[in-house]
């Protein structure tokens, strides 16, 4: 997916894409995540296995591929559920991955989808303060 965002009058193009963990996409991620500026990684606020997995291997195949440096926002998702996660657990997870920030965030109502988005582009472009 391509999301064009305007910050103070610079366009940034974020090219969004959903690799999710299936096994048959295993040789794919390397293309996807080379050249990246940002990264958004997911995590189901109603599973913690999913954050789980953050930590144990989607925040270490993304930097094997694309970096150390790359900036990570951790968004967790379904925070209008009844969630296994807690906030403060969230913060553990982006602590311990080293992630620049985490948002909840709800795909279904669209609550702070679009804030996910101004952020990573902010960061790709060395403009959070």
């Amino acid at each position: 997916m391509m999301k064009k965002i305007n910050l103070d009058g610079i366009e940034v193009t974020l090219m969004l894409w959903d690799i999710a963990g299936h096994e048959r996409w295993k040789s794919m991620r390397p293309l996807y995540y080379r050249g990246s500026s940002a990264a958004l990684i997911v995590g189901d606020l109603t599973q913690k296995s999913t954050f789980d997995s953050i930590v144990t291997f989607w925040a270490p195949d993304l930097r094997k591929h694309a970096g150390n440096n790359i900036p990570i926002l951790i968004i967790a998702n379904k925070c209008d559920l009844t969630r296994e996660v807690t906030p403060a657990d969230v913060e553990i997870y982006a602590n311990e991955i080293g992630a620049i920030s985490s948002l909840e965030t709800s795909a279904k109502n669209g609550d702070n989808v679009e804030e996910a988005f101004l952020r990573i582009a902010m960061e790709a472009i060395g403009k959070i303060q």
